[in-house]
């Protein structure tokens, strides 16, 4: 009870008190070891002292020893000799006696035993000099005086008076109390000397028991300080640390939104009241968060509500104007309803932006992660935006030979969606010149590569002080941008946004009056997989069942499914439905629904709760769903493919999407399987488009030079292509393959290498050289050999050949060869069932619209007939001169005479040679050789196809 209630007072100590407490407990126990060692070495110190006075003392005893043999010889040298010299010692160490007994007296005051020897020893020596030493020198000293001068008998008085004194000296002599005097005070002085030693070796045992206790306490001492110390800062430190931890632990948690987590501390200092400060801001950021979220919710369910009240009218005007502009109509309706579409697809464009920042700022935005195709898709941007270009008579230039990465995988939609505001952005604000895009990849690591791509402009610029802001919410340069040009300010702000979520960043480097320079850098994976293409499925006598509780939405979709042969069943709610499903399984006449299209937002049953239902109902389980929604989610298409969704979509979805999303959900594939969870818009727009399982076939104004010496071979190739409707002419040799080609335009050679008269290394580099004509100079030419050795490939390519096939001909090659380097004009030969189902969708291609010519010429024939001619006149020519002129590189040329084709081909409605004028048309103005070269091929097939039709 004692022990907690002062653990109890201890924690209550603020962490100061803890930190003096734990510095002042080992320091009092030092200050207490100090002190006793203190005391011992002042022990220590008194001790040799004690020792020193012992060594005087015992020398000078020996010194008193030292006297008295003085005394002692001093006094026989005189008794013996008579001569007073020897009494100088005598006398001297008489007097120094006094003084040196007196110090003795004095250095063992304190020691009465040894004080008494002493005093003894004191007066045994006097008693020595009284009773034997002062005698005898006197009894000397009176024989010494005795004189020997005189008469005879004086001296021998003299003489008897002397021996009589000698005598008596000797006696005085022989007499034992001297010596025996002289003997006590040997043995006082042997027992003085001894008590002194004894002493001595018990003061010098105390002085090293006193050194060794010094050394002791000094070691024990210190350890114990140490450990003490330690012990008090451990747990002092433990006690603070333990509660720091708490504190630590309890911000992370509630750093990553665990508010409800309680900081509890175990002392009552600091740290308690920091704790406290703590629990009151989690339960204030709490509270915080609670009305944050709750005002989230209300937003989303308000944007949620918006997003399915525009999209839905605005699905259905899409829907309709696509379902009307497929519909027979003159050129004025046909106009205003695109000009209608366009508007719409502008407001819904306006729309998506507003919505898609407002996902990214609630953190709903997710990504996806696809393979796509990225030179086709920045060519599909670049074609997408070259319109607007065109009409601002802007070169748009595409620049992608860094881009040495085609397949990777990511976001390809956003990935779109950057680029067409970047690149839209570059257009508006251009008048004059030129907008480029480069774009480049470069080799993070094995999976992954970094994506560049720059947008420049030589448009109006930005100033300096402008461009940090360009990025923020509904920003512009100044506020006559927006006046001016439009815009919501949005677009950048999306861009950074959608950039930083791919992982990327997005800058931009400007100059009033010169320009401007967007960057994108972003990191995509490397995708090693081949893509897949879209599967061939009939989609004709579907069964299809659509719930939605919009009318026109079904009305729409059930148009567009019906026009491709699906038969359509509708529902208005969930609950209808599942009505309907129950009744068509009990139907063993009729076939259940293959797929289910099913409306996301819908009153008492939504979307997602059918799909659960129809799931869990085995009746219904295996028919296939897809979801359609006006507002995407984060996380909506792994939440719906764990429902069981096979395919989700945003509204309004375009028709070609609904169209491939039908052929690979029925397929049942590895195309329905890669997607990743399910199939997307995005995803679809990875794949290729719809292989055809028809022989590939072209059409006879598709001519081909066979330049061939050999019989047999003539009639072989000859037969083979002439079975896929090529028109096809005979060379004996090169050199006639020259001439023929001056004469006549065709769209391939093929050419024999080993041949009389000029073999076909030769004639290439003729042809090539532009012996054959100017137009002819880029001509592909397919090299067929017999021969099968090393470097026979090279040296084609050496002499300028395209390509090259081994004889005999193998068709399955040859085929491949075909397909590579000649464009299939006669697609109707070659599309499979499904697009036939879909014209609704896909227009077949009009070459020559005669009503529509006779009608802008008022149904003049004569008038036609003359214009039909002109334009037989100017066909070589004008052929000739634009393929000229692309081989020079001569742009300004090539782009008038596009111009002239183009404008001819519009007055004799020819819609065909006039859409691939005008798409060549926009490469050459944009300078794009690669582009234009392949083009041109289909241009020229599209010319000569116009003219045999005209002919015709």
């Amino acid at each position: 009870m004692h022990s907690k209630t002062e653990r109890s007072s201890i924690n209550n100590l603020s962490i100061r008190s803890k930190i003096i407490l734990s510095a002042a407990i080992p320091m009092l126990l030092m200050s207490m070891i100090a002190t006793v060692v203190y005391i011992n070495i002042e022990k220590t110190i008194s001790t040799a002292k004690l020792v020193e006075q012992t060594h005087s003392i015992t020398a000078k005893g020996n010194e008193l020893i030292k006297l008295m043999l003085d005394m002692e010889t001093g006094e026989r040298g005189y008794l013996i000799t008579g001569n007073a010299a020897f009494l100088a010692p005598f006398n001297n160490a008489k007097r120094v006696w006094v003084a040196r007994i007196n110090e003795l007296k004095t250095l063992v005051a304190d020691n009465p035993p040894q004080l008494a020897r002493i005093t003894k020893i004191d007066q045994l020596q006097t008693q020595w000099l009284i009773e034997a030493a002062d005698i005898v020198i006197a009894a000397r000293l009176k024989v010494n005086n005795i004189s020997q001068q005189g008469d005879s008998a004086a001296i021998n008085e003299a003489k008897q008076s002397k021996a009589q004194a000698l005598a008596n000296v000797v006696k005085l002599v022989e007499d034992k109390t001297g010596k025996d005097i002289i003997d006590n005070i040997r043995a006082t002085k042997e027992r003085f000397v001894e008590a002194e030693n004894l002493l001595l070796v018990k003061r010098q045992q105390a002085a090293l028991v006193a050194a060794t206790n010094t050394k002791t306490m000094i070691i024990v001492g210190t350890l114990f300080a140490i450990i003490l110390a330690s012990l008090i800062a451990f747990f002092t430190s433990a006690n603070i640390l333990s509660n720091l931890k708490k504190l630590i632990l309890g911000t992370k948690k509630i750093a990553e939104g665990n508010f409800d987590h309680i900081i509890e501390v175990s002392n009552k200092d600091e740290l308690s009241l920091l704790a406290d400060s703590f629990n009151n801001m989690s339960q204030s950021l709490k509270d915080s968060i609670d009305e944050m979220e709750s005002a989230l919710q209300s937003k989303g369910e308000f944007l949620a509500s918006m997003s399915h009240e525009i999209r839905t009218p605005m699905n259905g005007v899409l829907g309709m104007l696509g379902l009307l502009l497929n519909t027979k109509l003159d050129k004025d309706q046909h106009h205003k309803a695109s000009i209608a579409q366009s508007s719409a697809q502008s407001l819904l464009t306006i729309i998506n932006d507003i919505l898609d920042f407002s996902k990214i700022e609630a953190g709903k935005l997710s990504l996806e992660k696809i393979p796509f195709n990225l030179q086709k898709t920045l060519e599909e941007v670049a074609e997408s935006l070259g319109y607007q270009a065109h009409e601002k008579e802007l070169e748009l230039v595409l620049d992608i030979a860094k881009v040495e990465h085609l397949h990777i995988k990511g976001d390809t939609n956003r990935l779109r969606q950057i680029l067409t505001n970047l690149i839209s952005n570059a257009i508006k604000f251009t008048a004059t010149g030129e907008v480029i895009i480069r774009a480049s990849t470069k080799q993070i690591d094995t999976n992954n590569v970094q994506f560049t791509c720059h947008i420049i402009d030589t448009g109006i610029g930005i100033e300096a002080d402008k461009q940090s802001g360009l990025f923020e919410s509904f920003t512009q340069a100044d506020s006559s941008t927006t006046r001016k040009y439009g815009g919501t300010g949005l677009g950048l702000t999306i861009c950074k946004r959608l950039t930083e979520l791919m992982l990327g960043h997005v800058a931009v480097s400007s100059e009033i009056g010169k320009g401007s320079d967007f960057s994108i850098e972003i990191p995509f994976e490397v995708e090693n997989e081949q893509p897949l293409a879209v599967p061939n499925i009939n989609i004709k006598g579907l069964n299809i069942l659509i719930v939605d509780d919009n009318k026109t939405n079904r009305e729409v979709l059930q148009g567009l499914l019906e026009s491709w042969g699906a038969i359509v069943v509708e529902a208005v709610s969930g609950k209808e439905a599942l009505q309907i499903c129950q009744q068509r399984s009990q139907q063993a006449h009729k076939k259940f629904f293959d797929i289910a299209f099913l409306d996301m937002q819908m009153p008492e049953m939504d979307g997602s709760d059918l799909g659960k239902q129809l799931q869990s109902n085995a009746a219904f389980s295996k028919m296939k769903l897809v979801m359609m929604t006006s507002i995407g989610e984060q996380g909506d298409n792994e939440y719906f493919s764990n429902i069981g969704f096979s395919a989700y979509f945003t509204k309004p979805t375009t028709t070609s999407d609904l169209f491939s999303a039908l052929a690979i959900i029925i397929e049942d594939g590895d195309t329905l399987k890669r997607a990743q969870p399910l199939v997307t818009s995005q995803y679809i727009k990875s794949l290729n488009p719809c292989q055809s399982t028809q022989p590939a076939s072209w059409t006879k104004s598709t001519h081909i030079l066979l330049v061939e010496d050999n019989k047999v071979n003539q009639m072989v190739a000859k037969s083979v292509l002439e079975e896929y409707k090529f028109s096809v002419d005979i060379a004996e040799h090169g050199g006639e393959a020259i001439s023929k080609l001056r004469a006549y335009p065709y769209h391939l050679v093929f050419m024999d290498c080993q041949m009389p008269v000029m073999d076909g290394y030769e004639a290439t580099r003729r042809i090539r050289s532009g012996e054959a004509g100017t137009s002819n100079s880029q001509i592909t030419i397919i090299a067929m050999t017999a021969n099968a050795m090393v470097g026979d490939k090279e040296k084609c390519f050496e002499a300028g050949m395209n390509d090259y096939l081994s004889k005999p001909l193998d068709i399955e090659q040859l085929l491949k060869k075909l397909q590579q380097w000649v464009p299939i004009t006669d697609k109707s030969a070659t599309r499979p069932e499904v697009e036939k189902i879909a014209q609704a969708e896909k227009p077949s291609v009009v070459i020559w619209d005669k009503q529509q010519a006779m009608q802008r010429l008022l149904n003049n024939n004569d008038l036609l007939l003359a214009v039909v001619d002109q334009f037989h006149q100017e066909a070589p020519d004008n052929i000739n001169q634009l393929t000229l002129a692309i081989n020079e590189n001569n742009w300004s040329q090539a782009s008038k005479i596009a111009h002239i084709i183009k404008s001819n081909a519009a007055n004799l409605s020819g819609l065909d040679l006039l859409d691939k004028t005008t798409e060549l048309e926009l490469h050459i103005k944009n300078e794009n050789e690669s582009q234009v070269k392949t083009l041109l091929p289909e241009f020229i097939i599209s010319y000569q196809t116009l003219i045999s039709t005209l002919q015709e």
